[in-house]
C-alpha cells in the first residue's frame, strides 16, 4: 500500500469516543510535560546565587611586623582599646593623637608632654627586692637628704610620679603616659609648689631651645655650607631639601621652647601676686598654657618687667614662619600635595636654587648665605640678627648669640639684645615668693618642683613570637633599602652644653651616670637596664650610644598579644660628682633616642610610596 493509499484509509476508521478522550489526555500529558520542563530549566537558573570560578591560583601577601605606642590612662588599663585606623597619621591627626595609636614611632616633642621643662637631679633606683630586679612603682627613685652640715645623711624614696597639666607636673591621677618622678621640695601650699614649678620650667625652656636651635643646624646645616659656597647656581637634590625641612621643624621646637619658656614667666609672676586667688591662678595658668601668638597679650598685667608684647608675638609669628616653611617644602617633596592622589617626588628630583630660596628665606635671609661672606681662613660665617631675618637669627635675639660647627664651617648667629645674650636672660624670677594664702584657699602641693627623672609608658605588638630588642646603631624603621622617609636614629644620647666653661672631661663624667631602665609598669619586674657607651665629642654637642648592661634583649614578645613595657630615665647619683658639672642653672640639655628591634628578621609590605618617601619623621624623646 501506497502512502497516499494509506492516508486514505485512516480517514475512514470510526475512534471511539474513549479512545479519542485517552488520546487527548495523553496528548496534554505530553504539551504539559514540554510546559513543565521548560518551567524548570528556568527556575534552574533563577536558584543559582552563588557562581564560581575555580582553578584560580594566588599567593597571599604577608608580613612581619612591631609596632609600638605610648600608653594613656585608658588603654594602659585595657591594651585592647589602642587602635590602628585611617587617619591616624601625624599629618592627619597630629602629633600627641598618633602617638596613642599603632605605628612605627613615638614623637615627644610636644611641648604639652613639658619633657622640656624639666631640670633633672641626681638620684638612684628604688628597688623592692634585694637583688635590684623589682622596681618600686610607687617611688622608683631614692633621693639624697642633707644634714645640717651639708653631707648626705640619708637617701629616701619619697618621689612620685606626675604628668605634665596646665604648664605644672601633677601628682595627683598621675597613670600612665609620659610621667615627671620627682618630688615636692618645701613643704608648703600648691601655690607656693606652682611657683617654683614654673621659675624651674622657665630656666629649662630656656635651655631646651637652646639646644634644639644648634641641633637644628647641627644636624641639617650641610645645606647652608652649599648654598654659601655654590652661590645661586648649580641644583639642590630631594635629600639637602629634607635637610632644610628638618631645619624648619627644629627651628620651629626651638621657638616653641622660647614661648613656654615666656608662659612660665607669667605664671610664676602671677603666682607671686597676693591680689590673685588660688582660683584665678588656675584661670590664668589654663589660658597663658594654651594660648598661641598674639593672643598671649591678654596676659599682659602678670608680664615680668622685662617681657614685652612685641617680643612674645615675634616668637609667635616665627612659630608660624616656621609651619609655612615646612608647608613650602611639602609642595615640593611631594606630588598633589595634600589630595588623596598625594605622592613623593622621584628620589633623583633636582631642585633649582630659585625653588628652594623661598623655603631658605624662613630661615635666614639668603642674601646672608655668600662666600663673600665667609673668612676662609678660619672658614667662619658670621651672621647677625641685627641685619640679617629668619628664624634662625630671630632665636639669638630669645637665647643668646650661638655658634655651631657644621663640618669644617663655623657659623657664628650673633645678636645685639642684651649685649649679646638674648632678651630671655632679663627675666629674672629669682626674687618671686608665693604669698601668704587666707585658710580657706590653702590647698596641699600636689605640684612637683624636685625633678629626678622620667618615664615613658609604651606597649608593643608583633605578628610573630620574637624577643624585643634595644636597637643599639641607627638603621630604618621599615625599609633597608629605602630612602630614607624611615630612617632612625638607634638608640642615642645628644648632649648639648649650656656653655664654653664645661670642658670634655666634665661631660664624660656626666654621662657616664645616664641610666635607663625598662620595666614592667603594672609589677615593677625590671627587664633590662642600659649605660651608655664612649661619647663623641665636639664642640658644643657630646653623642653616646645607649647600650645594655646584659646583651640586647629586653623582654619576649608573643604573636598577636600586646604587651607593655615603661622606660624609666634618671642620673645614678653614685657615679656623681660636683666636679661633674658646671657652675651654672644648667649644665646642658640631653635628647634621648630609642630605637627597637624584633630578633625574627621581619619582611615589610612593600609600598612604593612609604619606600620612596623622603620626609623623616620624628623619633621617641625628640
Amino acid at each position: 500500500m501506497t502512502d497516499e493509499e494509506y492516508r486514505r484509509e485512516r480517514k475512514k476508521i470510526v475512534v471511539p469516543l474513549f479512545f479519542r478522550r485517552k488520546v487527548f489526555i495523553v496528548l496534554m500529558l505530553v504539551i504539559t510535560s514540554g510546559i513543565m520542563t521548560v518551567a524548570a530549566t528556568y527556575a534552574w537558573f533563577i536558584l543559582s546565587t552563588a557562581p564560581e570560578v575555580t582553578g584560580v591560583t594566588a599567593t597571599v601577601g604577608a608580613n612581619g611586623s612591631l609596632e609600638i605606642a605610648l600608653l594613656n590612662n585608658e588603654t594602659g588599663v585595657d591594651l585592647g582599646k589602642i587602635t590602628a585606623a585611617v587617619g591616624d597619621s601625624v599629618s592627619v591627626a597630629g602629633i600627641v593623637r598618633s602617638n596613642q595609636t599603632w605605628g612605627n614611632v613615638v614623637d615627644l616633642s610636644d611641648t604639652s608632654y613639658g619633657l622640656g621643662t624639666i631640670i633633672l637631679n641626681p638620684s638612684v633606683i628604688h628597688t623592692t627586692d634585694a637583688d635590684g630586679r623589682t622596681l618600686d612603682t610607687t617611688a622608683m627613685l631614692s633621693v639624697p637628704k642633707n644634714g645640717t652640715d651639708g653631707r648626705i645623711k640619708s637617701v629616701e624614696a619619697n618621689t612620685v610620679a606626675a604628668v605634665y597639666n596646665d604648664g605644672a607636673f601633677v601628682a595627683d591621677n598621675a597613670g600612665f603616659g609620659v610621667k615627671a618622678i620627682g618630688s615636692y621640695g618645701s613643704v608648703g601650699s600648691n601655690r607656693s609648689g606652682i611657683l617654683n614649678s614654673s621659675k624651674n620650667a622657665f630656666t629649662a625652656s630656656s635651655s631646651s631651645a637652646n639646644s634644639a636651635a644648634q641641633g637644628a643646624i647641627k644636624s641639617n646645616g650641610k645645606v647652608l655650607v652649599n648654598v654659601a659656597m655654590n652661590g645661586r647656581t648649580g641644583s639642590y637634590s630631594v635629600e639637602q631639601l629634607t635637610a632644610v625641612q628638618n631645619m624648619a621643624k627644629d627651628m620651629r621646637t626651638c621657638m616653641a621652647n622660647v614661648l613656654t619658656a615666656y608662659k612660665h614667666s607669667i605664671i610664676a609672676t602671677a603666682a607671686a601676686n597676693a591680689g590673685i586667688s588660688n582660683g584665678d591662678l588656675d584661670v590664668i595658668r589654663s589660658g597663658v598654657m594654651s594660648a598661641q601668638g598674639n593672643a598671649m597679650s591678654s596676659y599682659a598685667s602678670n608680664f615680668p618687667s622685662s617681657v614685652s608684647a612685641a617680643d612674645i608675638n615675634k616668637v609667635g609669628n616665627a612659630i608660624a614662619s616656621a609651619e609655612v616653611a615646612i608647608e613650602l617644602t611639602n609642595n615640593l617633596l611631594y606630588t598633589n600635595y595634600g589630595t588623596e592622589n598625594e605622592e613623593p617626588v622621584p628620589a633623583d628630583t633636582t631642585y633649582t636654587f630659585a625653588q628652594i630660596s623661598s623655603v631658605l628665606e624662613k630661615l635666614i635671609d639668603v642674601n646672608a648665605l655668600s662666600a663673600d661672606n665667609v673668612d676662609t681662613d678660619d672658614f667662619v660665617l658670621t651672621v647677625s640678627s641685627d641685619n640679617v631675618s629668619g628664624i634662625i637669627t630671630d632665636a639669638a635675639d630669645y637665647i643668646g648669640s650661638y655658634t655651631v660647627s657644621i663640618g669644617l664651617m663655623t657659623l657664628n648667629v650673633n645678636t645685639s639684645k642684651n649685649n649679646g645674650a638674648g632678651v630671655l636672660k632679663q627675666i629674672d624670677l629669682s626674687g618671686l615668693t608665693a604669698p601668704e594664702m587666707p585658710t580657706s584657699q590653702t590647698t596641699a602641693n600636689s605640684t612637683i618642683t624636685n625633678f629626678y627623672g622620667y618615664v615613658i609608658d609604651l606597649a608593643f605588638r608583633t605578628n610573630v613570637d620574637t624577643d624585643l630588642k634595644l636597637q643599639g646603631p641607627a638603621i630604618d624603621r621599615v625599609y633597608t633599602d629605602g630612602a630614607g622617609g624611615t630612617m632612625g636614629k638607634g638608640s642615642t644620647v645628644l648632649f648639648t652644653k649650656s656653655t664654653e666653661n664645661m670642658n670634655d672631661t666634665q661631660i664624660r663624667s656626666l654621662l657616664s651616670a645616664v641610666r635607663v631602665v625598662f620595666f614592667d609598669p603594672d609589677n615593677g619586674e625590671i627587664y633590662a637596664s642600659a649605660k651608655l657607651g664612649t661619647a663623641s665629642i665636639s664642640d658644643q654637642t657630646a653623642s653616646a650610644e645607649l647600650q645594655l648592661d646584659n646583651g640586647d634583649v629586653l623582654t619576649g614578645l608573643r604573636a598577636a598579644e600586646p604587651k607593655k613595657l615603661s622606660v624609666l630615665f634618671y642620673f645614678d647619683g653614685t657615679d656623681l660628682s660636683n666636679v661633674s658639672v658646671i657652675n651654672a642653672k644648667t649644665s646642658g640639655t640631653m635628647t634621648l633616642n630609642l630605637q627597637f628591634a624584633s630578633s625574627v628578621e621581619l619582611v615589610p609590605m612593600e609600598d612604593s610610596d612609604l619606600k620612596s618617601a623622603t620626609t623623616a619623621d620624628r623619633y621617641i624623646g625628640e
